[in-house]
């Protein structure tokens, strides 16, 4: 996810305790999804769910993998997910490279989010 983002190595820490303390237990309302070609984590995306709404996050695809329907496979897996989860809402949070993909899928912005780290 960091390399896909291109965050630096020092996020990948501070990722894995938050995972790892929300768990993976399929029944948990958090979902990570990955996406491999030849054996190679290419894409990645994590789905919250709560109350019936569905929040898409960490949706991203390594650089060298991109415009290859990755990204809208994976958008489609959320999509199926959330409506089998009987969600009647879908949010997430895009970056400029990802808001004409989700834009497709139906996605209409309805604000924008300044985001800040201490790292």
């Amino acid at each position: 996810m960091c390399t896909a983002f291109g965050m630096s190595n020092d996020y990948i820490e501070h990722f894995y305790e938050l995972f790892s303390s929300i768990g993976l237990d399929p029944y948990n309302i958090c979902r990570h999804y990955l996406a491999f070609e030849n054996d190679k984590a290419v894409a990645t995306s994590t789905m919250l769910i709560n109350d019936g709404v569905a929040g898409f996050y960490n949706i991203a695809t390594i650089e060298e993998f991109r415009n290859m329907g990755i990204g809208s496979a994976m958008m489609n897996t959320l999509i199926t997910e959330s409506i089998s989860k009987k969600c009647r809402l879908s949010i997430l949070h895009a970056s400029q490279s990802g808001f004409n993909l989700y834009k497709k899928f139906g996605f209409n912005n309805y604000c924008n989010i300044t985001q800040y780290s201490l790292i």
